[in-house]
């Protein structure tokens, strides 16, 4: 895995505001809440594919939001309690209208989107040092949620987000070892 994606909190804040204020130019900063609510969604489901939760997972939670906005207070024991309960993967509802306007228009904000978050929960899976093959999934099912969305609206295709089994830097995939168990 690249040295570049293990980041400080307070880095990976400004990464966050870098990419969430290209959205913001296209789309408006009213979308701040449920944008900073979805990444945060997509956190915690992230964080629940793998390891324990820990500080470090608090702190890098704690830096998921846009400029103007209030800092989140994440707790250890509300963030283990969140990552537990954590469902599967649902494209937040700004997105469909995204990807229909995108369609009417002809543009690809939508296919950036996919891209921005790639980055975005690249960086938050190596909390840890560390990107797993659980996580590197999750990423791609988001990816493949997304990239159906804009596919059935007819969204023209660009350039493809980041491919998360790319920066898996853990050598062994868990599902095989627990399946060789059980032979």
């Amino acid at each position: 895995m690249p040295t570049t994606w293990n980041r400080s909190p307070e880095d990976f804040h400004w990464i966050y505001l870098a990419n969430t204020d290209a959205f913001y130019r296209l789309y408006g900063i009213k979308l701040a809440p449920e944008l900073d609510e979805f990444v945060t969604k997509c956190a915690v489901s992230l964080w629940s594919k793998d390891s324990a939760v820990t500080q470090a997972h608090v702190d890098m939670a704690n830096q998921i939001y846009s400029r103007n906005r209030t800092k989140p207070n994440w707790r250890l024991w509300i963030l283990t309690s969140a990552v537990q309960a954590s469902n599967v993967f649902l494209p937040p509802d700004f997105y469909w209208t995204l990807a229909e306007t995108d369609a009417r228009r002809g543009t690809e904000d939508s296919r950036t989107f996919i891209r921005m978050m790639t980055n975005i929960l690249l960086y938050l899976a190596a909390v840890d040092n560390d990107v797993t093959f659980s996580e590197a999934e999750y990423i791609t099912e988001c990816v493949d949620k997304l990239t159906a969305i804009c596919d059935t609206n007819g969204v023209k295709k660009t350039r493809e987000a980041l491919n998360p089994f790319d920066y898996v830097s853990s050598r062994v995939d868990e599902k095989l070892l627990i399946s060789d168990k059980n032979i």
